[in-house]
């Protein structure tokens, strides 16, 4: 009924079906984007099985009645699906869709449908919303199950694709950041044997790391449940004398993740660092915000890259907060790192 509802089939009009629409499709990239975040350091190809009923990839073009309401929304989400396959592609993390609506039947042949009605549908049912699992499988290297109703048979052939992985690389001559797709094509001699891996890439430059990136992405990695592993992060904690509620946290950044270019004699680099503390319904406090600039010398550079960057600071506790979420950002790359810290309950 729910579901009926919010595409508008239950007394929803079409413009509050398109705003529930949109908050799913992009809630559902987000949290594919968090969790691509967070297994990025884990090494090896990884399989992400997404038990949904789908989303559609366009909105408000399904039928001409739609595309002439001017009631109705009419947009596409491009942008956002290509930047979760980015940072998906980038993690190594491969797609595996299962729809978990099952098979879908004509609806022409429903037992409770008594029409004699038999007009040939322009799609098949589910079809829309099946689009985006056929389109995150294809351009990450899963594969998608649907209009199935054994779904632990699918989900074991998505766990079983994990048992034999090759990683092959290469670097593309022929770079000319203008957003065309190049198709990727990897060939065995042996007959039989598929192989599934992402189909190819875009063509797109570096995101501009601007003042505008630096602060979405600082407060995406405070926003998400899960934390960012693109930089390597360990911390310890110890009270601060006789003072209660305050604590002395000594943060150490893994030099893997820290991007340093050579400007003469030294080596430059900057680093977005963040301290939050949050409660358990994720209300945010005290945010501590600073940049550290870097200029190193030879032997300071040597001894970073063995040992790590570390810093220390003073936090008092909020009371209402329960954790302390730490967010570190390398100004070149965009590279984000976070660790959540747990307050004693007792103090």
């Amino acid at each position: 009924m729910i579901d009926a509802w919010m595409q508008g089939r239950g007394g929803a009009s079409g413009a509050e079906a398109d705003f529930f629409t949109k908050n799913r499709v992009r809630g559902t990239l987000r949290a594919i984007q968090f969790i691509a975040d967070h297994l990025a350091r884990v090494p090896g190809r990884k399989n992400l099985i997404w038990l949904s009923g789908g989303f559609p990839l366009t909105l408000g073009f399904e039928s001409i009645a739609a595309m002439t309401d001017p009631s109705r929304d009419h947009e596409t989400f491009t942008r956002e699906i290509t930047e979760c396959i980015r940072a998906v592609n980038n993690a190594n993390l491969a797609i595996y869709p299962v729809d978990a609506r099952g098979l879908m039947v004509d609806p022409r042949f429903n037992a409770e449908n008594r029409s004699a009605n038999f007009k040939v549908p322009q799609r098949a049912p589910g079809q829309r919303e099946q689009e985006s699992m056929q389109e995150l499988a294809s351009r990450t290297g899963g594969r998608a199950f649907m209009n199935t109703n054994d779904l632990s048979k699918a989900i074991r052939a998505a766990v079983n694709d994990t048992s034999v992985t090759y990683t092959i690389g290469y670097y593309p001559s022929d770079d000319q950041f203008d957003g065309t797709f190049h198709t990727i094509k990897v060939k065995v001699s042996r007959p039989g044997v598929s192989m599934r891996y992402r189909k190819g890439y875009f063509d797109l430059p570096e995101q501009p790391q601007n003042d505008a990136a630096r602060k979405t992405e600082l407060a995406d990695a405070v926003f998400s449940p899960l934390d960012a592993t693109e930089i390597g992060l360990t911390v310890e904690r110890k009270p601060v004398g006789a003072q209660p509620g305050v604590y002395e946290y000594a943060l150490r950044v893994d030099p893997k993740g820290v991007s340093l270019q050579q400007q003469g004699d030294r080596w430059a680099g900057q680093l977005d660092v963040l301290f939050v503390q949050k409660d358990n319904r994720g209300r945010q406090y005290n945010g501590e915000d600073s940049k550290v600039s870097m200029r190193l010398t030879e032997p300071n550079y040597r001894k970073l890259s063995t040992e790590g960057i570390v810093f220390r600071r003073n936090v008092t506790r909020v009371m209402r907060a329960t954790e302390l979420r730490i967010v570190v950002r390398d100004a070149a790359s965009g590279s984000v790192g976070s660790v959540t810290v747990p307050f004693d309950a007792s103090k």
